[in-house]
């Protein structure tokens, strides 16, 4: 039996429990009784490489105050994995509204933060200094 997928929802649940939120809506146009999707924490090297069934990989670059590709709607159907590998130019915050994980953003190091999306809705993807909007993940 492969415990992978359990071990993940496990950490990223550890996560979410264990990092604050910045207080602003985690999840608009949702209830506030659903379940937030999981969240699994890494650094740019898992050290257990995992082959999700469903696996979106985006890339974000940050510039000063740019954003590369633009930001906008990433939609993903339920299920999915989306590995978001962040590269910015200074140090940051980088917050997951709805799974509400926060990672370190360190200057020139690509950081990866894997979410599974589990429940539907639009979920903010934002770095905190300055406040940039990277994308909205949509869950479908």
């Amino acid at each position: 039996m492969n415990r992978t997928p359990y071990l993940l929802t496990a950490v990223g649940l550890l996560g979410a429990l264990t990092v604050g939120g910045c207080g602003t809506a985690a999840n608009p146009g949702t209830s506030s009784t659903s379940g937030a999707p999981s969240a699994s924490s890494g650094s740019a090297a898992p050290s257990t490489p995992s082959t999700p069934a469903k696996l979106k990989v985006i890339r974000v670059t940050i510039h000063g105050q740019n954003v590369s590709p633009a930001p906008g709607n990433v939609e993903v159907p339920l299920g999915t994995t989306v590995r978001l590998v962040v590269t910015s130019d200074h140090d940051d915050e980088l917050h997951a509204h709805g799974f509400e994980v926060e990672r370190t953003l360190k200057a020139g190091t690509p950081t990866t933060l894997e979410l599974t999306a589990t429940d539907p809705g639009v979920y903010e993807i934002e770095t905190h200094h300055p406040p940039l909007t990277l994308l909205h993940l949509v869950i479908r």
